[in-house]
Formats: C-alpha cells, structure tokens, sequence
C-alpha cells in the first residue's frame, strides 16, 4: 500500500528501500520550496530512516546489544583447523600467552585444538578483549 504525501500529493512508496530513496532524493532546492513543517517533517523522515538501518545493522552485527569482536570467525576457523596446533588462531585475535603456551604444548597436546574447534563452531570463542567472535 502506497501513501500520498499531504502537502503535495507525492506517491510516498510504503518499502524500506523506496522509501530511503525517496527521502534522499530531496535537495536543499526543493527543501527551500517547502514550508518549515514539511521540512521538519522530511528531516525527521530521514533520521528514523537512518536510525531504523544503524538499528537493523547493530542488532545483526552484535548479536542483539552484545558488543562482539571485529576479528573474522571464518579466518580464525581456517587458522584453527591448519595452524592451530601452533596457536596461530590465538595470535591472531591477540591471545599471546595462550599462543605461545599451544606452540610449547602442540596445543596442548591436542586437546586444545579440540576444545577451541567446538567454540569457534558454537560462536563462544572470544578474543583478547573477551568479546565473542561471532562474525562470520
């Protein structure tokens, strides 16, 4: 279902996309044309717009307000399953001592390698900073 916009009759389109669109196509010329309650109206439109996406975006990106690591659990799987007996996956999000500590041991002589497989599957692994890397 379309909506019309009440001062000029415009076809606002009802979608996420057009309607972003729609907000972005307004310059400062046509905003100039419009009287201050439309133009108020068109820059709140555009800040719930931009609000609704940085939502959209933070929820997925951080698992519903859980503040996650930026290190990539793909790289860190590829790192675990060929390198991982040295630490390499561990260096790579900042675990040092643990990284040293699994070249020393063969990660820990095997038994590491596989407790971190089953985290870095389950998303529970978590970096130097103890964020979950959970970021495909």
């Amino acid at each position: 279902m379309d909506f019309h916009c009440i001062y000029c009759g415009y076809e606002v389109p009802s979608d996420y996309e057009r309607v972003k669109r729609f907000a972005q196509e307004f310059t400062e010329d046509v905003k100039s044309n419009l009287g201050p309650a439309t133009q108020e109206w068109v820059d709140k439109a555009k800040q719930q717009a931009q609000n609704s996406q940085n939502a959209w975006y933070n929820q997925k990106r951080t698992g519903y307000g859980q503040e996650v690591s930026d290190k990539s659990r793909t790289l860190t799987l590829i790192l675990l399953l060929f390198l991982g007996v040295w630490g390499i996956h561990h260096f790579y999000n900042g675990r040092i001592v643990l990284g040293i500590f699994y070249i020393f041991t063969w990660g820990f002589f095997g038994v590491g390698w596989l407790i971190d497989l089953v985290l870095i599957l389950t998303g529970s692994y978590k970096d130097a900073k103890g964020r979950p890397v959970v970021v495909w």
